[in-house]
């Protein structure tokens, strides 16, 4: 992202010099791989979280179906994405004319693989919900542990954010304008989803650094393992 906007991301196109444009092409094209990768690794990390957390044979039947899901979902759409062009090189020089060749219909795929994702993301997050509803706790614990493992619905508020951002972009002929919003809620979205992923660890990481902010937090998240016992959590998992 910030090689794209050295060259010119966030500007009207006519201001850009065209081997610019040319070259904010060929980064996007790489980060659209990328993103494709960071979002089903993420989604694959959720639910082998899961895994850990709980024991149900049923429950681990949903997950693995899940997992199958977003491991051919990723690899497919990683695929699509490589190839959406014939040649490949035709998806940055294509407005050369050095070059003639011919892409899949962009603005479909990209609807088809927004949508999907939240579907995806919606199916992960709330995969824990129902198993948390009958832990035999007091209301109080019960809606703190249904919050922690719930943060990650913020993903998908960011996804219909990003929804929205390629709505106007799919209409819009100043691509290097108009773009930018797609651009940085695409990171924003991955980098959110690593956080929300991250999250049961995080507290361990910084209790020494913040340690009336984090100690509290870290001892918290081992009162939910207690809560959560009858799904025999390994407590090494929040040391």
């Amino acid at each position: 992202m910030f090689p794209m906007q050295r060259l010119g991301l966030g500007r009207n196109i006519w201001t850009i010099p065209f081997d610019h444009i040319t070259k904010q092409l060929e980064l996007l094209y790489v980060a659209e791989i990328c993103y494709m990768a960071a979002k089903a690794l993420t989604q694959l990390s959720f639910l082998t979280f899961y895994l850990r957390i709980f024991p149900s044979d049923e429950f681990h039947r949903i997950t693995y179906c899940l997992m199958g899901l977003s491991a051919c979902f990723g690899i497919s759409n990683t695929f699509v994405t490589i190839f959406q062009c014939n040649p490949v090189l035709y998806f940055w020089s294509g407005g050369t004319g050095e070059y003639t060749g011919n892409c899949i219909d962009i603005k479909s795929f990209s609807w088809y693989k927004a949508a999907m994702q939240i579907a995806m993301d919606i199916s992960i997050i709330s995969l824990p919900i129902w198993p948390l509803i009958h832990v035999s706790v007091n209301i109080k614990r019960k809606i703190q542990m249904i919050l922690m493992f719930g943060t990650g619905f913020l993903i998908t508020v960011i996804s219909f954010l990003r929804l929205r951002s390629l709505v106007i972009f799919s209409k819009s002929s100043n691509i290097t304008y108009d773009n930018t919003p797609g651009i940085y809620w695409s990171g924003v979205e991955c980098d959110v989803a690593i956080i929300c992923a991250c999250m049961p660890s995080i507290p361990s990481l910084l209790k020494n650094l913040f340690a009336s902010a984090f100690g509290s937090l870290r001892r918290n998240i081992i009162a939910t393992y207690f809560c959560l016992k009858k799904f025999q959590v390994p407590v090494v998992l929040f040391h």
